[in-house]
C-alpha cells in the first residue's frame, strides 16, 4: 500500500500493477507517490534503467488528504479521521506492507486516531513504514507516525548510501 499523493497507473514501470485510488491529492507533489511505488514494485529486467524491490508486487494506491488550497499540501488535525480511514481501508484491501510518506504536520504532533489505525494494521501482522521527513539534518524533533512503535522509520540517502542533508534524523530512525 502506498499512502501518498497518488500513483500514476499509466507509468511505464507500473503498468498493470496499480489498483485503488486514482488521481492525485496534492498537485505540488503529484509524482511522489509514483516514485515511491516504483521503488517498491517497478518492472525489472527491461531497458528502462529501474527495477523495484519486488517485480511481482502489486500496488494499492491510497490518496492521503491534504489541506487545499495550500500549494505545499499542508496537513492538520482536521484531516486525521480521513487519514485513519485510508489506513484502515488499506488493511481491509489486504495490503501487506504500507508506506506513508507524510507526517502529521507540526513537529511532534501526535494523533491518537491515526495511531490506533496504524496499530490495528500492525496487529494484523502487517508491515508499516513511515518517512522521517525532510526537515533538514538539524531537525531531530520526534516525527509521527515514524516515531511510533511498530513502524519502520526511514530516512533519505543519496546514491552512495549517505544521509542527504534534507533528511530528518533522530533516535527512532530504523533505515
Amino acid at each position: 500500500g502506498v499512502l501518498d499523493t497518488g500513483v500514476n497507473r499509466m507509468h511505464e514501470d507500473l503498468l498493470g500493477k496499480v489498483f485503488g485510488d486514482s488521481g492525485y491529492g496534492c498537485p505540488a507533489a503529484a509524482s511522489h507517490g509514483t516514485q515511491v511505488a516504483s521503488i517498491a514494485a517497478a518492472w525489472g529486467n527491461n531497458d528502462k534503467g529501474i527495477a523495484g524491490v519486488d517485480w511481482n508486487a502489486r500496488v494499492l494506491a491510497k490518496i492521503l488528504p491534504w489541506e487545499p488550497p495550500n500549494p505545499y499540501c499542508a496537513y492538520d488535525s482536521t484531516l486525521d479521521p480521513l487519514t485513519a480511514n485510508a489506513i484502515r481501508d488499506a488493511g481491509a484491501q489486504v495490503a501487506h506492507v504500507m508506506n506513508n510518506s507524510c507526517g502529521l504536520g507540526a513537529h511532534g504532533r501526535h494523533s491518537t486516531e491515526v495511531r490506533l489505525a496504524i496499530r490495528d494494521f500492525y496487529m494484523d501482522k502487517r508491515i508499516a513504514v513511515a518517512s522521517m521527513g525532510n526537515n533538514g539534518g538539524y531537525d531531530i524533533q520526534i516525527q509521527y507516525p515514524a516515531a511510533w512503535a511498530g513502524i519502520i522509520a526511514v530516512g533519505a540517502t543519496n546514491k552512495n548510501g549517505n544521509r542527504v542533508q534534507e533528511s530528518s534524523t533522530g533516535r527512532h530512525i530504523d533505515v
